[in-house]
């Protein structure tokens, strides 16, 4: 379950005003399957598919437009969205490397919103630390795209947006457990609304693995 800091600042000539928001975002209920696993030398090639459901768990407005506020500032969609993913990743004793992708379809919420198809794609590269292995140091790439959301028939479509991310990060992995913090930087972004930029984020992470 994620918590959320979101701060937007608006930039008029009245003056800059900031809004905050700290809240629960949607819970992320995932099933994965190891399609494939090969060897080759020291390599080792492991291909996942996973399948799951986004569920209304986070905060969710349905003013923020009127609010001037932009796509993604309350981190829930107050709708059961449907997600799917794959990953392909190459591995030896110390170095990691993985390439993915997944896409979220938005179903109508009460409010009659629907948002946009959103789609992921990323690759990381990682590097075990030290004789346990547990430390590891990450970097990597990430490109995101959300279409603009519909109201009834209406499409919006100056919420579309596209943003590239690079990104970096430490992990400690247990046993049963991990906890790790990345920054993602913008390094490219195209807003269909110019007077909407995005900053980047910080991010803490704890997994529990079952």
């Amino acid at each position: 379950l994620p918590l959320v800091w979101n701060r937007v600042t608006d930039h008029s000539p009245e003056g800059d005003q900031t809004e905050n928001l700290f809240a629960a975002g949607d819970l992320n209920l995932m099933a994965g399957y190891q399609a494939m696993t090969l060897r080759s030398g020291r390599a080792r090639h492991t291909l996942f598919v996973q399948a799951g459901a986004e569920l209304p768990t986070g905060k969710y407005k349905a003013d923020f437009v009127q609010a001037g506020l932009p796509p993604g500032f309350y981190p829930g969609s107050a709708s059961i969205d449907p997600l799917a993913g794959i990953q392909y990743i190459l591995s030896d004793s110390a170095w990691t490397a993985m390439f993915g992708a997944s896409v979220k379809y938005s179903l109508p919420n009460a409010d009659h919103l629907q948002e946009g198809l959103f789609w992921q794609a990323q690759t990381v590269v990682a590097r075990s630390l030290g004789a346990s292995g547990r430390w590891v140091p990450f970097a990597g790439l990430v490109a995101e795209h959300r279409n603009g959301y519909r109201k009834y028939d209406f499409l919006n479509e100056e919420s579309a947006y596209s943003v590239a991310h690079g990104m970096a990060g430490m992990e400690y992995r247990g046993d049963r457990f991990s906890v790790g913090a990345r920054f993602d930087h913008t390094i490219w972004q195209q807003y269909s609304t110019e007077e909407t930029t995005n900053n980047g984020a910080y991010s803490v992470y704890v997994n529990w693995f079952f």
